[in-house]
C-alpha cells in the first residue's frame, strides 16, 4: 500500500513539474541516447566475437574425420541466420 501511494504522489506531483525542465531533460537526453547506443553497438560486437572465438574453438576441438559436428552446424545456422537477418533489413 504504501508502495502505491508513492507512485501515485510522485505521479501527481510530477504535474507541477515547469515545462523547462522537460526541454532540458529532451536535450540530455537525445545527447545521452547517442552514447548508449554506441557503447550497446560495441557490446554487441564484443558477444559476438566472443561467441565466435569459442565455437570455432569447440569446433576444432570436435571435429574429426571430416565430420561438421554440432558447433559446426551452429556456426552455420547463425551464419544463415545473420545473413537472412541482414538481407531483410537492408531491404527494409
Amino acid at each position: 500500500m504504501a508502495k502505491f501511494l508513492i507512485v501515485m504522489v510522485g505521479f501527481a506531483g510530477a504535474l507541477w513539474i515547469p515545462n523547462s525542465f522537460f526541454k532540458g531533460y529532451m536535450e540530455f537526453s537525445r545527447y545521452v541516447s547517442i552514447v548508449f547506443l554506441l557503447v550497446q553497438a560495441m557490446l554487441m560486437l564484443i558477444v559476438a566475437y566472443k561467441l565466435n572465438e569459442t565455437l570455432v574453438k569447440n569446433y576444432e576441438n570436435e571435429s574429426s574425420g571430416g565430420t561438421i559436428g554440432c558447433n559446426g552446424v551452429i556456426i552455420i545456422f547463425l551464419f544463415l541466420l545473420f545473413t537472412a537477418g541482414n538481407v531483410t533489413w537492408t531491404v527494409f
